[in-house]
């Protein structure tokens, strides 16, 4: 019979690409890895594998399982869910991401929910989108909080629920000192003379930015790299740059900046995501549902 720890594990290399990176993301050894996919070569009686030096590519039969054993695992998971959802207590151990620059607004959930349910573990992380939904498909997180960019629609996914949570303007961030401090609105074109603080690469956020700049015909002239707010604001304060982080960023901002909103508005959209398979379950809804309650608290 198949073993459907060696399922996922022959999913994660589908993704992958190397025994070393499933290794990695799994927390064991590429020995390990190695030894639990011969022997579900050995149960499915049929090579799912081809090596060449030290990569490794799906045979044909190797695609087929891949393709079934995505649908067996989130049969399991439905399977967990509805069960979980019979016993009707919310509690387990559950892992959601969130974006790195939304994680500070969804701390309060995980605050109330730890305090309100005592039997629920829940573990909060930050990974930028792309990383979150790669890692939400493959089943290493549970929910996660993400992001996209003005008017693109994000990527239809069959297997993924989205729910909105916040629509989050970006504004431009200038010393209170600074020639363009006073004004109502500003436009991406008009920043093109400035000095920018730009987030580090590659982000969907920094990819964004430097895309409106081209779409008004420059390029950014970037003094700084920026993983924090904080360190933007405290050099946008200088008055020798300015920055473009949103409204929900400059909550927490306690510096002499000024934020002004983009013309034309420009949003962030933030979006919880999980997957329909676990819709049911009790954990995860009561987590969306606190999730949610606390970026509307947002608007």
């Amino acid at each position: 019979m198949l073993h459907p720890w060696r399922l996922r594990l022959l999913v994660e290399l589908s993704e992958r690409g190397t025994i070393a990176a499933v290794a990695e993301a799994l927390y064991i050894t590429p020995a390990g890895v190695s030894q639990q996919l011969a022997t579900l070569e050995s149960e499915a009686r049929t090579p799912l594998l081809e090596r060449f030096g030290r990569r490794v590519r799906l045979t044909e039969a190797g695609a087929v399982l891949v393709t079934a054993a995505k649908e067996i695992l989130a049969d399991i998971e439905r399977a967990e869910s509805d069960l979980e959802q019979l016993r009707g207590n919310v509690s387990g151990t559950l892992r959601v991401s969130c974006v790195p620059t939304a994680s500070a607004a969804a701390v309060p959930a995980v605050a109330r929910l730890r305090a309100r349910h005592p039997d629920l573990t829940l573990h909060l992380e930050q990974r930028e989108t792309p990383d979150a939904v790669r890692a939400l498909k493959l089943g290493e997180i549970d929910l996660a909080v993400v992001d996209s960019f003005g008017d693109a629609e994000p990527a239809d996914d069959a297997a993924l629920h989205r729910i909105p949570l916040l629509d989050d303007p970006l504004v431009v961030m200038v010393g209170d000192g600074h020639p363009l401090a006073g004004r109502e609105s500003l436009s991406i074109a008009e920043l093109a003379e400035e000095n920018w603080v730009l987030c580090e690469e590659p982000t969907p956020w920094c990819d964004f930015l430097v895309s409106l700049c081209r779409a008004a015909g420059f390029a950014p002239n970037v003094v700084a790299r920026s993983r924090s707010v904080d360190f933007s604001a405290a050099y946008v304060e200088s008055g020798d740059a300015v920055a473009v982080p949103s409204r929900l960023l400059m909550r927490d901002i306690h510096r002499n900046v000024t934020a002004i909103p983009l013309r034309p508005t420009t949003i962030r959209h933030l979006a919880l995501v999980l997957r329909k398979t676990a819709t049911a379950s009790p954990t995860v809804s009561a987590t969306a549902a606190a999730l949610t309650h606390v970026f509307a608290e947002e608007r």
